[in-house]
């Protein structure tokens, strides 16, 4: 019984954070650079319009092709190998800048690749 109240409070927690992190985002972060960045100049109407249909083919995005990891891992009974690599996929977004940064400073010397960060910091 200890087990089973151990697992569900783990994915309780999972799911709290999962979800709190992607309501941010989703909610508060990405409308306003949407508005100020990747409308800019565009009527409010119009950029709202985008906003939704953008929204609605990233969610077919997502959801269409969803079904078929699933069932090869339920196929192939690796549901917490599938579980590791997404979570793994999905933390490492923010790290990208970070491994930008280091490829450009293993390609070109740090002192280029810190310039160009702060050239970027600066726009």
């Amino acid at each position: 019984m200890a087990d089973t109240k151990k697992s569900v409070r783990s994915w309780v927690l999972y799911n709290f954070g999962n979800s709190a992190s992607a309501t941010t985002i989703v909610a508060a972060v990405l409308p306003v650079f949407y508005y100020d960045v990747a409308a800019k100049g565009v009527q409010s109407l119009l950029a709202a319009s985008y906003w939704g249909y953008s929204q609605s083919a990233a969610v077919l995005i997502v959801a269409l092709p969803a079904p078929f990891p699933g069932a090869v891992s339920n196929y192939t009974a690796s549901k917490k190998r599938f579980f590791m690599f997404f979570v793994l996929k999905k933390g490492s977004g923010p790290l990208a800048p970070i491994w930008r940064l280091f490829g450009a400073a293993r390609s070109r010397g740090w002192e280029a690749a810190l310039s160009q960060s702060s050239s970027l910091n600066r726009m």
